[in-house]
């Protein structure tokens, strides 16, 4: 949805569980009618888009739920969210820094926007013009995850096709090895904790989270000969556990991991920080003969604080880096690690 800037102050900060925030916006410097979103924050929740400060110049970003406003005094009240940064973010220097807001049915102006009314449970959305809805599908995405695989041995999931799942910005994310982003754990296909885990021969298609995530004390997971195209996060992503942003913390992590014969096409639609296959805390993972494109940060990345002995061999790149300009079409943090391979075609 077309949203609009405005500059705003940062008022709250955590206060026990759920956090309380508050945002006060700048009234000499926003759009005329940011004053009347009383009654569609009554019918559903806004979005609002901030900047932050992980160290380096603010580079990130954190999306909060706007819950309810208080008009009196230019405030928003903010409800779950900030998930989306590793790294302890500062916000000192945010008063004054440009934000978004986004979901809000007064703001309905331009063709494919789009407004939940989840109180009377009415969708309102804007055609383009040679559009007949009278003949259209509508898909409401409800599962954030299809198969959860946990405390499992000898699973073989094969030929089957995997579409529309629902976007995991919102939800709580996990610190990887002291990066940028934080990854969600939500997938079509999760897998933790288990042994002998074959994903083949499978087409992920218009998924709006991450396509395969697995994690934790993991041994032996094949993922071979799928096919992901139109992602909404990361392809394939391969991590250990980390409490908060503490590398002394690490445990759990996936040995012997094997991702070969895949072409993920498309990825990081709905999440910039997103890879084709994002690997960190873990040991012994094999990158090999896959075909990745079209994403917006680096293909392949390789944010490992931990044991290495990776193998990137043979595999097929293309078109990475479309958005950010900080990294390269593979990344890589090769601390702590061992015996590395890095053998592939850009």
């Amino acid at each position: 949805m077309f949203v609009r800037m405005h500059r705003c102050d940062f008022l709250g900060q955590q206060m026990g569980s759920p956090f309380v925030l508050t945002w006060q916006w700048d009234p000499s410097f926003t759009s005329p009618v940011i004053l009347n979103y009383s009654t569609s924050l009554l019918l559903n929740k806004g979005y609002l888009n901030t900047p932050a400060d992980p160290g380096a110049g603010t580079w990130g970003s954190l999306q909060y739920e706007i819950t309810g406003q208080i008009p009196s005094t230019y405030t928003w009240l903010i409800g779950q969210g900030g998930y989306q940064i590793c790294r302890p973010t500062n916000s000192n220097g945010w008063s004054d820094q440009a934000v978004f807001y986004d979901h809000f049915l007064i703001e309905l102006d331009i063709p494919t926007e789009y407004y939940i009314d989840a109180k009377n449970s009415i969708v309102y959305y804007i055609p383009f013009n040679v559009t007949s809805l009278q003949s259209s599908k509508v898909i409401a995405s409800q599962l954030t995850t299809i198969f959860n695989i946990n405390n499992s041995t000898n699973i073989k999931i094969s030929g089957l096709n995997f579409m529309h799942t629902s976007n995991s910005m919102m939800l709580p994310h996990q610190c990887n090895g002291a990066g940028d982003p934080s990854w969600s754990l939500h997938a079509a296909i999760v897998i933790a904790n288990s042994t002998l885990v074959e994903i083949s021969n499978n087409n992920f298609l218009e998924i709006s989270g991450n396509g395969v995530v697995v994690h934790d004390q993991c041994v032996n997971i094949s993922v071979l000969n799928n096919e992901f195209i139109d992602v909404g996060k990361s392809g394939i992503v391969v991590t250990g556990h980390m409490y908060s942003y503490n590398t002394s913390t690490e445990y759990n992590t996936p040995i012997n991991t094997l991702i070969r014969w895949n072409k993920i096409v498309g990825i990081g639609r709905q999440d910039y920080g997103s890879s084709g296959i994002q690997i960190s805390m873990s040991t012994s993972t094999t990158v090999q003969e896959n075909l990745i494109a079209n994403g917006p940060r680096a293909l392949i990345n390789l944010n490992d604080y931990l044991c290495g002995n990776h193998r990137i061999i043979g595999n097929i790149w293309l078109a990475g880096v479309q958005i950010t300009g900080d990294h390269g079409i593979y990344s890589y943090s090769f601390i702590y690690i061992s015996n590395p391979t890095l053998d592939s075609f850009i």
